[in-house]
């Protein structure tokens, strides 16, 4: 009878603790929907509002059109440093009681291309990308997802024609997830809960076309296919250290855009729309803990919505050949749902970045800085399915700078 009762006690602990994680699933792709990885990792395409789908350069392009990896003239290499500030408020003490949580997180994207011939070239890409939304509680506690994502870009371009390009690119990626949950018990009121999921993703792929359809006007088209894995680790509680796992997934995207040159090539202006299938992914979650009684599973319905966007960007050299000025503007609608928003996963209609950024040239050398602005509507939501109605606002700013060799 001890042993049973001692084995109930361990279960109700468990199970006690992880109902303070039903977020988890609920960040899985949105953690990863931030600053860099919404606008572009290229300073110089973020700076002209990520609008970089037929205007990208170099090695740079590897993530935005691998087609266009074919403007290498013979190597090329780039890299990328922002800083994310992001501040979000949520209704995490109960309803319509914010919190405000604060996180600063350093993203890098580098690459190096090379042109074999005058129709092959090859690149390869790194970008780490770190996300979150860490809570101070006033009892002293801590309440957060800490999401980090790792991806590596192989790609290569072949120019069918003068004016056509394909590209194509192979994605694996490292997707970790922690998260930290108070889970007060009898004897110990600051314990809390340690969710840690990790897994390398299967490899993911795009594919990329750009046609020059003057001297002066190009067209580019992108699409990125789904990444969809299982998410293995452990479950830290007060009750025990047990396995645990969930999912992470990023949906379809798709991408079509063109540029123009205008002013003897002074001047470029560049616009281009996509759609992510967000509501084609599994609109329920679940994390599993095994235990020794048996699985406790969590359950985070998201049901996302396909989203939309629109990214228009100019360049317009100041100085010819030597000194570059640049803006843009991203605007777009958002996955969440209001029914399912928590403060892991809050509510937004649409958000908005401005951009503006400079450019220099010093021979053979670019040198690239951006500002960019994160602005997603504040949603006062009535109810929600996980009791936590109340306001949700968030915003950002995204400096960053860039170095671009070409040998």
């Amino acid at each position: 009878m001890g042993r049973r009762r001692s084995r109930l006690m361990v279960l109700s602990l468990v199970a006690l603790s992880l109902a303070g994680v039903t977020g988890v699933t609920g960040v899985r792709e949105k953690t990863a929907r931030a600053g860099a990885e919404v606008l572009s990792y290229d300073v110089r395409t973020a700076a002209m509002g990520g609008a970089g789908v037929s205007g990208s350069r170099g090695a740079a392009a590897v993530v935005d059109n691998p087609a266009l990896i074919l403007t290498t003239d013979s190597v090329d290499l780039t890299l990328n440093s922002f800083v994310l500030n992001a501040q979000t408020e949520a209704p995490v003490l109960g309803p319509n009681q914010p919190l405000n949580s604060s996180i600063t997180v350093p993203v890098f994207f580098a690459a190096g291309a090379l042109r074999l011939n005058r129709k092959l070239a090859v690149a390869v890409g790194v970008e780490p990308i770190g996300a979150g939304a860490p809570y101070d509680l006033p009892n002293g506690g801590k309440l957060s997802v800490i999401a980090v994502q790792v991806s590596l870009e192989l790609s290569a371009a072949y120019a069918i024609t003068d004016n056509l390009y394909i590209g194509a690119a192979w994605r694996p990626s490292y997707v970790k997830t922690t998260i930290r949950t108070p889970s007060p018990t009898p004897t110990d009121p600051g314990a809390e809960t340690k969710l840690d999921l990790s897994h390398v993703a299967p490899a993911s792929g795009s594919v990329g076309l750009f046609c020059r359809i003057d001297s002066d006007t190009r067209a580019g088209l992108f699409y990125r296919s789904r990444t969809s894995t299982d998410l293995t680790g452990s479950a830290i509680t007060p009750g025990g250290t047990f396995d645990a796992r969930s999912h992470f997934a990023l949906p379809d995207k798709f991408v079509l855009g063109f540029d123009r040159s205008l002013f003897d090539k002074r001047l470029s202006v560049a616009v281009q729309g996509e759609v992510e299938l967000f509501g084609a992914l599994d609109g329920t979650q679940i994390t599993t803990v095994e235990t020794p009684g048996g699985p406790i599973m969590q359950r985070t319905v998201s049901n996302d919505k396909t989203t939309w966007g629109v990214k228009v960007g100019g360049e317009l050299w100041a100085i010819p050949d030597r000194l570059a000025v640049r803006a843009g503007l991203w605007f777009g609608t958002e996955p969440g749902r209001e029914e399912h928003a928590n403060y892991f996963s809050p509510y937004f209609n649409y958000m908005f970045f401005p951009t503006a950024g400079i450019g220099v040239k010093l021979g053979r050398l670019d040198l690239n800085a951006v500002m960019s602005w994160e602005i997603r509507n504040g949603a006062q939501v009535a109810q929600t399915d996980n009791g936590n109605p109340g306001h949700y606002a968030h915003w950002a700013y995204l400096p960053g700078v860039s170095a671009n060799a070409r040998f």
